[in-house]
């Protein structure tokens, strides 16, 4: 089953974000950042109960549930 449009491209950016926030948990100023950091994290996580699964080509939505056990 094929994905609107509208949903794969609101997915894909959402991926790119996600890849984009995890590059920056490397990075030297928001590793000596504490605060910075956690803010990295916290955005990061909360893209990762957006996309499970899938790749750069293939992004699946498989839920998004504010709140839920992996959002914590």
């Amino acid at each position: 089953m094929a994905l609107d449009p509208f949903v794969q491209s609101k997915l894909e950016s959402i991926s790119r974000t996600y890849q984009e926030l995890t590059e920056r948990l490397g990075d030297p100023d928001v590793l000596e950042n504490p605060t910075k950091l956690m803010q990295v994290r916290r955005l990061a996580r909360s893209l990762a109960c957006v996309l499970l699964g899938g790749s750069d080509s293939d992004v699946l939505l498989v839920r998004y549930v504010c709140g839920s056990a992996c959002c914590r």
